[in-house]
């Protein structure tokens, strides 16, 4: 089993998920799912009410996809007013106002979704990112680990963990999820840039740098790794390395 310069093993996971600049693997696409039909559902609703629903929700996805997520997330509102029972709508709701940066009412959607679908692996990890992004690490670890023992071979769980712990300053836990989570997947891009936000933290500016040039091997575009590359190599007062990265950074924004 190979393992990274100073003993920090070298694998972990790579999903359907996106990166997001801080590090967490997370979903970035709409669920295309219809709503429930059962009759204990529907309410005083007419068809036409229900299948006007269904439109709100198609014109949600194209509106999300063209980054128009206020737009967005008020044809959901709209949607869910007329069956609130569909999690999947629920969790649209939420990746529009994760998107907006509005993380807390994100959280509420998340559970609104969990609350109909409780053991749905995704609103869990995604429910646990956004808890972390509002400092509530404990919440959010109880949300990974949940998914931990639905689904024991879930490598996000572990990936995401490392984001929290670090946060947390709680460095050797966040290597022992990064050491599980390779053990599920041997290389991933979001795995190995929050271990590397790890060992910077540490003052550890090598092994953070191999880090990081792993997450930009496996994933080019990653949005924060040159950044961060950056500020390791300024911070051993490497300037001209620093320059270089920072450059490349800008070039990878403008592109």
């Amino acid at each position: 089993m190979s393992e990274l310069p100073g003993g920090v093993y070298n694998e972990w996971k790579v999903w359907k998920h996106e990166i997001a600049p801080d590090g967490h693997a997370c979903l970035k696409q709409l669920r295309h799912t219809r709503p429930d039909l059962e009759k204990g559902n529907m309410g005083g609703e007419s068809m036409n009410d229900w299948a006007g629903a269904e439109a709100r929700v198609e014109r949600a996805h194209e509106l999300y996809e063209r980054g128009q997520w206020v737009e967005a997330a008020a044809e959901l509102r709209s949607a869910i007013r007329i069956n609130p029972y569909n999690a999947s709508w629920h969790f649209n709701l939420a990746l529009a106002l994760e998107a907006m940066e509005d993380y807390a009412k994100a959280c509420d959607s998340f559970e609104k979704a969990l609350k109909l679908d409780a053991d749905d692996i995704e609103t869990l990890n995604c429910l646990g990112i956004n808890l972390t992004r509002l400092g509530k690490y404990s919440e959010a670890l109880e949300h990974f680990r949940r998914v931990e023992r639905i689904d024991p071979l879930n490598e996000p769980c572990f990936c995401n963990r490392i984001v929290a712990y670090t946060e947390m300053g709680d460095h050797e836990k966040a290597e022992l999820m990064f050491y599980m989570a390779r053990q599920i997947k041997e290389e991933c891009p979001a795995c190995y840039y929050s271990i590397g936000n790890s060992l910077f933290a540490r003052g550890q500016d090598d092994r953070a740098i191999y880090c990081w040039r792993q997450t930009l091997r496996l994933e080019p575009s990653h949005p924060q790794a040159n950044v961060r590359l950056a500020e390791a190599f300024w911070a051993k007062g490497e300037l001209a390395q620093a320059r270089d990265q920072a450059e490349e950074a800008t070039r990878a924004k403008s592109e």
